[in-house]
């Protein structure tokens, strides 16, 4: 009978830690503290959503990091070349998403921002699709002025960028 007792202590000072875990007592009120999620404070994002640019859609983004080569993609039919990839801080929603870009953005930005100094930029860029039979996407970028709100290096501390230049 003692065994049963001393099993059902042990349990019962399990729960209670695990439950002290969760919350904390101020010893000079005696009140409780528990959880609140408005409090927490990100570290890393281990996933980032990707900015559509759909044909004739401006989009409006703050370059945070360098171009950078992503995985290759290997389908059912043909494997194709992996995509030129970058962070961005979409100035209309203010999130931190990830670019897919042309390979005609790619040089844009490389001939006209020498050494990646494209990094911390806003720009405007209209994606305008295949024009006169084409083969690639016509596409517009424009430099404009950053916001003063935008914090490119606060959004810098959240990712890992890749070591793969593109």
């Amino acid at each position: 009978m003692a065994n049963t007792t001393e099993n059902t202590q042990a349990i019962e000072s399990t729960e209670n830690t695990a439950a002290a875990d969760l919350q904390t007592v101020d010893k000079s009120t005696g009140e409780i503290t528990v959880f609140d999620p408005k409090k927490v404070k990100m570290k890393r994002i281990l996933n980032v959503p990707v900015l559509s640019q759909k044909n004739e859609a401006t989009i409006y983004v703050t370059m945070v990091s360098k171009m950078f080569v992503g995985k290759p993609i290997e389908g059912d039919e043909v494997s194709k070349e992996p995509a030129t990839l970058a962070y961005v801080i979409d100035l209309q929603s203010n999130s931190l998403r990830q670019i897919i870009l042309s390979a005609m953005q790619a040089s844009v930005l490389d001939e006209a921002y020498p050494d990646q100094s494209y990094i911390d930029k806003s720009f405007m860029m209209i994606n305008h699709g295949k024009l006169n039979g084409k083969r690639y996407n016509t596409v517009e970028a424009v430099e404009i002025d950053t916001p003063a709100h935008v914090n490119t290096a606060a959004a810098r501390s959240l990712i890992v960028v890749p070591d793969t230049e593109a």
